[in-house]
């Protein structure tokens, strides 16, 4: 059981990881520079201090900080009131492989190459099924660690408002994701074999 002190850091973690371009919360292995004297100001404490309380390791705490990030839940109490986002993410963890290949099977008559190039300043195809909710985050952050097409992407595609939202949005949250790297490139690769 974590107390409300250690939630604060870790939230404070999360979130900077998120929303500040210089702060990597895994390089800096979730550090910050908040004091007590800061947490005993804030007037969600009991709220950090209730979510701290339903998390017993590091890890379980930052991916509940992470999987709200995500939905776009940064005020605690938010979070608190939205149980569904964090139980959906645990779903999500659990049948990571399982989305990943029924999400890319739907795309196997698609080259993969394809799927990943901005053509013409235009999104990659597998930005567009995100967009439009037929291809989860996950399934986009695993191909970007896979073949780093964000990277490649970002200086083709000509949109300059919601890509870059995006791009950053797939290279901070697919630190968090935990899968068998080689499981899911050999998943992917007979799927488009």
């Amino acid at each position: 059981m974590m107390k409300g002190f250690e939630a604060f850091q870790y939230a404070t973690a999360v979130n900077l990881h998120f929303n500040s371009a210089e702060y990597d919360a895994f390089k800096y292995h979730f550090k910050t520079k908040v004091t007590q004297e800061s947490y005993w100001k804030r007037n969600d404490k009991y709220q950090l201090t209730k979510i701290g309380n339903r998390f017993k390791t590091k890890d379980e705490i930052i991916k509940y900080f992470a999987a709200h990030q995500v939905a776009g839940n940064k005020w605690v109490g938010d979070m608190l009131r939205d149980e569904k986002t964090y139980t959906d993410f645990l779903k999500r963890m659990e049948s990571l492989s399982y989305i990943v290949k029924d999400e890319l099977r739907e795309l196997t008559d698609t080259n993969f190459n394809d799927l990943l190039t901005a053509h013409d300043g235009e999104y990659p195809i597998i930005i567009n099924k995100y967009l439009e909710g037929t291809v989860s985050l996950e399934t986009v952050c695993i191909l970007n660690r896979i073949t780093g097409f964000i990277e490649w992407a970002k200086q083709l595609v000509s949109e300059t408002i919601l890509f870059p939202d995006i791009a950053d949005k797939v290279i901070k949250y697919q630190q968090f994701l935990e899968y068998d790297e080689k499981r899911m490139r050999n998943l992917i690769h007979n799927l488009f074999k």
